[in-house]
């Protein structure tokens, strides 16, 4: 697709998630590059959203994820820390998460990780 959308690229990222969604696994450093710190919040929201519901992560996107949830802008960094709970509690993702947050110098604490969210 060569559509983009409006803020956020909200075309893009669902196209992007769908094609993903469907097998097409080159598309996935596409959307992991609007996750991080080169976008506006509102394109790194709908990155993380998108790749959140196909259920990916790696350490770049962890790192990215990080980062986002030290943000000073709340409409960032909210959903960003939700990100990171939800991957943080299945057990396959933990030491990517912790890896990620070492490499950051933070702590998950810091970062708003909870090992027991109900």
């Amino acid at each position: 697709s060569t559509e983009y959308g409006w803020r956020g690229l909200n075309i893009r990222m669902a196209w992007l998630e769908i094609a993903v969604k469907n097998g097409d696994t080159s598309r996935l450093p596409e959307l992991k590059d609007y996750a991080g710190p080169s976008f506006e919040f509102e394109t790194r929201i709908n990155a993380i959203k998108a790749l959140q519901k196909l259920n990916y992560i790696d350490f770049d996107l962890a790192v990215n994820l990080v980062k986002a949830a030290r943000h000073w802008n709340p409409k960032l960094s909210k959903p960003a820390i939700e990100t990171l709970n939800s991957y943080y509690q299945q057990p396959e993702n933990k030491s990517v998460i912790e890896k990620a947050l070492k490499s950051e110098h933070t702590d998950k604490r810091e970062a708003g990780i909870t090992d027991n969210i109900k």
